[in-house]
């Protein structure tokens, strides 16, 4: 969610009764820079680079009230996802 105030405002307004879990993963800058070399090709290629420091800058440099900030420092996605599901509280939740 790149503005989250405002994308929780139009969700809400779609879904009135929808619970919302925001999850924010981290990485340092160079990270960032060698996952975007590997899925970003072509002219557009610095643009996006500039554009994702921007975005993890400002999202770095907001509130985290509310938010579950999770770092991927030498997680694979497979951890993240257990890290995810037992902070929110899905792991080990029983069907009725």
């Amino acid at each position: 969610m790149m503005h989250l105030e405002f994308d929780r405002r139009w969700i809400l307004a779609a879904i009135p009764d929808a619970t919302i879990t925001v999850i924010r993963l981290i990485a340092s800058e160079p990270t960032l820079m060698a996952r975007l070399v590997q899925r970003e090709i072509g002219s557009g290629a610095d643009e996006q680079a500039q554009r994702s420091l921007r975005q993890a800058r400002r999202m770095a440099s907001q509130d985290a009230n509310g938010v579950f900030v999770v770092p991927t420092y030498g997680k694979t996605p497979t951890e993240l996802a257990e890290v995810i599901l037992r902070k929110i509280g899905w792991l080990n939740v029983r069907p009725e």
